[in-house]
């Protein structure tokens, strides 16, 4: 979407290349660029206006009027183009299509609107446009007339520094002043307000007739001390708290006490503006040719005296630095000797500290070095007695251990052959009635057993622990046979019954 300058159309491009132009206040579609055919090259471009002419107008000859006559003839200095009506006729071009080369795909930049690039440069750096301008933006959009408005900037700059943090009071206080008290002034655009200003020059004419005259016989019209002050509503003449002051007053009677303040201010000022003199300045001279001129126009008897009193001044000076200078120089070598004097004095008395200190360091050594020599010899000495004595515990230890291990094997093996004499004399005594016929068998069994044992008796200590295991294992087997025999008879004996 683009805003044509100076007009009131919107321009709205669409990914189909065609072009509908708008109209801003009621939207309606004023016409059309449709989008050209696929094989075509045309593209469209938005080309900006030329810049406004400004035709040179010579001012009228100014009537001096005589002390008595009052009547002014108020003129304008500045001529500007007027501005377009909307009702003037457009012009139309017919883009031809160039088959021969391309256009530039480069982006158009109005000569007098903004520049896209700097837009973007402004918004990459601070994310927003200056705050300023959004006010007059606001005003633009609100009437035409404020967009081609030069003064504009000028009269919003208080107000818009005043409400810096509420954009729309600022928009409707600006607004109010411009319809209540800038009646009238727009009536002669884009020329300054010279109904106004005739209505100034009067009010001057009634309360000071001799200011008047003074401007009349200088030929100062109300554009120069009436108009500055109404476009700049006095903000570049008065301070902020006498501006603030003044529009409390301004705000609070009648519009034409704007108008009434520009005179009052003029008036408070004819002292100085009545002795400003049309002929205090000679007319221009240019330099000579071959030669400056010689420039003399001050006092040289003063200036000549205020020249060689600097110049004694400055030799006192001269004479008062070179002697503090010297005596600087001199208190500096003083102290640089002091200090090192001092420095010298402190750094024996750091070698002689040191030295006391090593020494002291030496015999805190050697007396650390005698007693770690004592408590070592002490160590060594509780050392060989623990050597001795754990040495003693393990050999008695050890004695006792062998000892132990030879009582408990014995009593092992004393429990052992009791328990097998119990658990053999138990099973005989049961089944002896029930093993008549195996009594022979037995007792030549038990015979042989008596004589292995009686036999190998004497081998019993050194193979007891050996053939331990081997011979609980024969004799379980043996017990297993007993029982399995027993019962084998048991069967035998319930079948005989049966």
């Amino acid at each position: 979407v683009f805003f044509l300058p100076f007009s009131n159309t919107i321009l709205s491009c669409f990914k189909d290349n065609s072009i509908f132009a708008w109209e801003c206040d009621t939207l309606v579609c004023k016409y059309q660029l449709p989008a050209p055919p696929e094989s075509s090259n045309i593209l469209y471009k938005v080309f900006a206006p030329p810049p406004p002419l400004v035709k040179v107008i010579e001012d009228l000859p100014k009537k001096k009027g005589n002390s008595g006559d009052l009547k002014v003839t108020v003129t304008s200095g500045r001529v500007q183009r007027p501005a377009k009506s909307r009702e003037s006729k457009i012009q139309t071009r017919i883009l031809k299509q160039d088959l021969t080369g391309s256009f530039e795909k480069k982006e158009n930049e109005l000569s007098d609107g903004l520049n896209k690039k700097r837009l973007q440069i402004l918004l990459k750096g601070y994310g927003e446009f200056p705050t300023k301008y959004r006010t007059l933006s606001a005003l633009a959009h609100w009437s035409t007339i404020f967009s081609d408005t030069p003064y504009l900037p000028l009269l919003a700059f208080p107000f818009v520094k005043l409400f810096q943090n509420n954009q729309l009071i600022c928009f409707e206080v600006v607004a109010t002043l411009i319809i209540n008290w800038c009646q009238h002034w727009f009536e002669y655009f884009p020329n300054p307000p010279i109904n106004i200003l005739s209505m100034i020059e009067n009010v001057l004419a009634f309360h000071d007739k001799e200011l008047l005259q003074h401007f009349i016989n200088h030929d100062v019209t109300s554009q120069l001390y009436a108009w500055p002050l109404l476009e700049t509503v006095f903000s570049e003449v008065l301070t902020r708290e006498e501006w603030l002051k003044l529009f409390d007053n301004v705000f609070s009677n009648h519009p034409s006490f704007l108008l009434m303040t520009v005179v009052a201010y003029n008036v408070c000022s004819r002292a100085p503006l009545l002795n400003c003199k049309h002929n205090m300045l000679d007319a221009f001279v240019a330099l000579t040719k071959g030669q400056y001129p010689v420039f003399n126009q001050y006092p040289k008897f003063i200036v000549d005296y205020q020249t060689q009193e600097r110049e004694r001044i400055r030799n006192d000076e001269l004479d008062y630095l070179r002697e503090r200078q010297a005596v600087e120089d001199m208190q500096a070598e003083v102290d640089q000797q002091r200090v090192e004097d001092e420095a010298w004095y402190q750094k024996q008395e750091l070698l002689r500290r040191a030295e006391e200190t090593r020494r002291e360091i030496l015999l805190q050594e050697e007396e650390k070095m005698i007693q770690q020599r004592q408590r070592l010899a002490a160590v060594r000495r509780e050392l060989k007695v623990k050597e001795m004595h754990l040495q003693d515990a393990a050999r008695r230890r050890l004695l006792q251990l062998q000892q132990d291990q030879r009582e408990m094997e014995l009593r092992r093996l004393d429990d052992e052959i009791e328990r097998k004499v119990r658990m053999r004399d138990g099973e005989i005594a049961a089944t002896a009635k029930d093993l008549e016929m195996r009594h022979l068998e037995l007792e030549s069994q038990k015979r042989l057993y008596e004589k292995n044992l009686s036999r190998n008796q004497e081998a019993v200590a050194k193979e007891m622990r050996e053939n331990a295991d081997a011979y609980r294992q024969k004799a379980d087997l043996e017990e297993h046979m007993f029982h399995r025999l027993i019962g084998t008879d048991q069967t035998q004996n319930q079948k005989i019954h049966k």
